[in-house]
């Protein structure tokens, strides 16, 4: 039976409205597309933020050579290409190091397979360089002994294969992914732009197969469409095979695992961190988090509760950019509700930790007040963690001074309200 509990507030995500990139164009785009759906449905006035770049540390790299696979017959020097990848392409595979700003493609996705498989989730998995790789690798690198520079050497990737590598010594970063009947079946519906429309559907469910596909690979519907050059994704059918990042389905196991003592946020750098009793990193996760006019809080709190496929509460009168007059509604659950397949309450009234709609808007926008995660490590974290555990929020402007532990310093724009909210 389904557990639900009803959540208020609004999204109205603060989006970078940025068309869908091409491989070797700017790193870390986006699904433009599905962060426009999102504003819409979230009634944001369209604001825009500056996406964070993530520039790696430059310095100089040694012993470094041209990759094998990236020289053509007369040994010049080309890009790398998606052109017939396959499930075994990564068994003799040369990556094209030391990554840099513009990295995109082959070697990039890889990186970012190891990183989410070793613990270090750099959320959508696309092949493009950016701040989320970035600070994944960074505490990486940190957790590991190496010399922390936000780039990847020879020596860093040998040090994630290390680790990332199967039962059998192999490292397989993609695979051929059998579509289950279950996926197959959906519903998918069509989701209206206007949130009282949304209020009468069933679920905030997928739209589409393609779309379903996507996120249970903890991918982009553009990158399958890279990999898959001769799928029609519009008749899939259950029991078809297309070629993906091998996560293993979204409860797959990452890391050294352990047990999650307690979590700290990073306001500056959009990031999350599940700690163990000493402090060490047990998994890395990138955020949103709110700016602004709707900051997340500063200071120590605690998970109250977790609920998984939460009701979302629409109130406008929570929003002081929309009108009043509008109607209170009750939206749906599912992955398109705006706070995704799990909420995580928090000591501070109306605040949680939660999923989204949009995965490839993590670490690219704002929230309003709350920590959004993709839904696979939203899924993901709560199934590690539970009432009690201590939350600490570092940066931002304020010091946290102001807020003691447990403290429900009023209403934030997202929350939770009733008798699994723990308020």
């Amino acid at each position: 039976m389904r557990t639900t509990t009803t959540i208020i507030a609004s999204v109205l995500t603060l989006l970078i409205l940025t068309p869908g990139l091409a491989w070797g164009q700017e790193p870390d785009g986006g699904e433009a597309e599905k962060e426009v759906q999102e504003a819409q449905r979230e009634g944001t006035s369209g604001a825009e933020t500056e996406a964070e770049t993530g520039e790696a540390s430059e310095g100089e790299t040694t012993g470094e050579t041209e990759s094998e696979s990236l020289v053509d017959e007369d040994g010049e020097a080309q890009e790398e290409t998606w052109e017939d990848l396959a499930a075994d392409s990564y068994e003799n595979f040369q990556p094209d190091l030391p990554t840099t700003d513009s990295s995109a493609g082959p070697t990039v996705l890889a990186i970012q397979w190891m990183l989410e498989r070793t613990g270090y989730g750099p959320g959508v998995l696309d092949g493009r360089w950016g701040s989320n790789t970035v600070n994944a690798l960074t505490a990486f690198q940190g957790a590991n002994g190496l010399e922390v520079t936000g780039t990847a050497d020879r020596e860093t990737w040998d040090k994630l294969a290390g680790e990332a590598r199967d039962g059998e010594g192999a490292l397989r970063p993609l695979t051929d992914h059998q579509v289950s009947a279950e996926t197959a079946e959906g519903p998918f519906v069509e989701i209206p732009e206007d949130y009282v429309e949304q209020a009468e559907l069933d679920c905030l469910c997928y739209e589409s197969l393609h779309e379903a596909l996507a996120e249970e690979l903890h991918t982009t519907p553009e990158v399958l469409e890279q990999l898959n050059p001769e799928v029609d994704f519009a008749a899939l059918a259950a029991g078809d095979t297309v070629l993906g990042p091998d996560v293993g389905g979204t409860e797959r196991e990452r890391g050294a695992g352990g047990e999650v003592a307690s979590i700290l946020i990073s306001k500056d750098d959009f990031f999350l961190h599940a700690l163990d009793a000493d402090g060490n990193i047990v998994y890395h996760f990138p955020t949103t988090v709110g700016e602004g006019y709707d900051p997340s809080p500063s200071g120590d709190f605690k998970i109250t509760a977790v609920a998984p496929d939460p009701n979302f509460h629409y109130q406008p009168k929570l929003f002081s950019d929309v009108s009043n007059d509008k109607p209170e509604k009750m939206l749906p659950p599912g992955p398109n509700n705006p706070v995704g397949l799990v909420w995580m309450s928090l000591s501070k009234e109306n605040y949680g930790i939660h999923g989204t709609a949009a995965p490839a808007t993590i670490g690219h926008s704002t929230s309003h007040g709350c920590v959004r995660l993709t839904n696979w490590d939203a899924t993901f974290l709560a199934a590690k963690t539970g009432a009690g555990v201590p939350v600490k929020f570092t940066g931002g402007d304020g010091d946290g001074a102001e807020e003691a532990e447990g403290e429900e310093g009023g209403e934030g724009s997202e929350g939770a309200e009733g008798s699994e909210s723990g308020e």
